[in-house]
């Protein structure tokens, strides 16, 4: 769907990922440059491979990189999503 000044983009793609949060990807060159973290607007609509890809690359550059994901959701909500939900509280990002 996307809109006319965003591309639309497949996460779950290999070629993606890769270029994203490969040894050379964006994740890393940033923290190498001297980047602290990384915020993620709208992290829920955001696929977990994503997600955990991301944290692992940041976490593998910079042991102590922040990596926030922004979800404006009411907490009922967010204790119904299934995988999701590892990532709210935590979980998934920290680890």
């Amino acid at each position: 769907m996307g809109r006319k000044i965003l591309p639309e983009v497949h996460e779950e793609d290999p070629g993606f990922l890769k270029f994203i949060t490969g040894e050379n990807g964006v994740v890393r060159k940033w923290l190498r440059a001297g980047a602290s973290g990384w915020r993620l607007d709208v992290a829920d609509e955001l696929p977990d491979v994503f997600l955990d890809a991301l944290r692992r690359a940041a976490k593998a550059e910079k042991a102590d990189a922040l990596v926030l994901g922004e979800v404006w959701e009411d907490a009922p909500i967010i204790q119904l999503w299934p995988s999701s939900a590892a990532i709210c509280w935590g979980i998934s990002l920290t680890v």
